[in-house]
């Protein structure tokens, strides 16, 4: 389990999946929404609080897709976690 006790904000970067290396502010409101409706997603503490405090916001900005391309592709955690080992 990550160790991300610090708050993350709209000026953290991304530092895995399909936005690695984007500022959170900049990254589809559908894929915030879709990670924070994850259920692994609670392992990433800080994240978690910042998904959290924007709820509305996201829901508000959400646009509805299915596109992979906005859901970081990850049909499960299991698969996720192939992809990104050490985290």
């Amino acid at each position: 389990m990550p160790l991300d006790k610090t708050p993350w904000t709209d000026e953290t970067v991304m530092p895995w999946g399909a936005h690695e290396g984007t500022r959170l502010d900049a990254i589809p409101p559908s894929y915030l929404l879709w990670l924070y409706e994850q259920p692994w997603i609670r392992e990433w503490p800080g994240l978690y609080a910042y998904l959290k405090s924007n709820e509305e916001l996201l829901i508000a900005e959400r646009e509805e897709t299915t596109d992979p391309e906005h859901t970081g592709g990850y049909s499960s955690y299991e698969e996720f976690r192939e992809d990104f080992r050490g985290f």
